[in-house]
Order: C-alpha cells, then structure tokens, then sequence
C-alpha cells in the first residue's frame, strides 16, 4: 500500500496551525512562516450533516490552479463548478458553468502556486471517490476560495503537497503517496485500443 509507505521529512506542527479553543480554525502554512497561509478553514466553513459534507476553504493562489479531475479543456481551471463523479464520459467539456459536468475520473487533486511568500507550489488532495461538487473561485483575502461538496457518503481525508519550488516537485511528492503510473506492453492493450 503506497500510503503506507510514505514517509514524513518535515514536522507536521511547522506547517499547521489549529485553535480549537474558542472558535475552530485550521490554518496550513509555509513551513516555519505562520503568517504565509497556503489553506484556511474556519469555524462556519464546514458542515457535516445526515446527508452530505461540505467544506469551503480559502486558498492562497496566484489564480492559476490545476488539477481537479481528467480535463480535456483549459489546463488552469477558470472560475466554475466542477462535478467528480466516474461515469466513463471520454470526453466531457467542463465548462464550469451550473449545473456541473461530471469529468471522466473522480481525482480530486489540485496544486497552485502562492501568491505571497516565498511564491511556493503547493497542492491538496482530497482522498474521496464519491460525487463530489467542486466550486471554484479566485476572491477573498488569500486569492481564491475552494468549496468541496460531498454527497452522501465519504470523509475529508486531506493530503497536502508543500513548499516546492516547482510544479513538477509538488506533483512528485503527489506521486509518491499514490504511486506512480504503470505503463503496461502495447500488446496487453488488446486488439482495438
């Protein structure tokens, strides 16, 4: 099991904040540098009920996040609501606009750079496979806003990826929780793929 494997470098504590005490508040942050907030979730931001979970975090990006699901339009995801739900659509056009439109594979992985800062890339995985709706926006204090609604079933089992000087370390260390694709012979494809 890859997530068995993965070994923390870096102490948890130089990059979270958590206040339970009055208000719930969980801040993720620049490793050592408390005031560089990478990820926000205040006390009004999650709601756990019978019927689904939500979340809506603020996010510090420079408004060129990628990710969230197998895209066959706009590499940076402009503003909308995305739909991860696997339904085997090829080829959906996720325009982000309402209602949602489910994406090939439920994926939920996002990475961006820091607008403030050392500018780092970071990312965030949510390790959930049910339908999920994902509303994006880039206002508020720290650049963007991100909401997460969960239908249903599942649990907020967050990953985060920081501090990375690049894109292509951030979604190294991606690949090392989950593992890294295998590419199979040609000729265990079979005869029409």
């Amino acid at each position: 099991n890859a997530f068995v494997d993965v070994k923390i470098t870096k102490d948890i504590n130089d990059f979270v904040t958590l206040d339970d005490t009055g208000k719930f508040s969980l801040k993720i942050h620049e490793g050592g540098n408390v005031n560089n907030v990478y990820l926000r979730i205040d006390d009004n931001s999650l709601l756990i009920s019978e019927y689904f979970i939500s979340m809506d975090t603020q996010v510090n990006t420079n408004g060129q996040l990628f990710g969230v699901g197998e895209r066959v339009s706009n590499f940076f995801i402009p503003e909308g609501i995305y739909t991860s739900w696997s339904r085997d659509i090829p080829d959906p056009i996720d325009d982000g606009k309402w209602p949602g439109k489910n994406v090939y594979g439920t994926h939920p992985v996002y990475f961006t750079r820091a607008n403030s800062g050392n500018k780092y890339f970071w990312g965030m995985l949510n390790l959930n496979s049910g339908g999920q709706d994902t509303k994006i926006l880039y206002n508020g204090d720290l650049g963007g806003q991100i909401s997460h609604y969960i239908n249903g079933q599942g649990i907020f089992e967050m990953y985060f990826f920081l501090d990375h000087k690049n894109p292509e370390l951030a979604v190294k260390s991606y690949h090392k929780l989950i593992g890294f694709p295998l590419l199979p012979p040609f000729w265990s494809l079979g005869w029409n793929q």
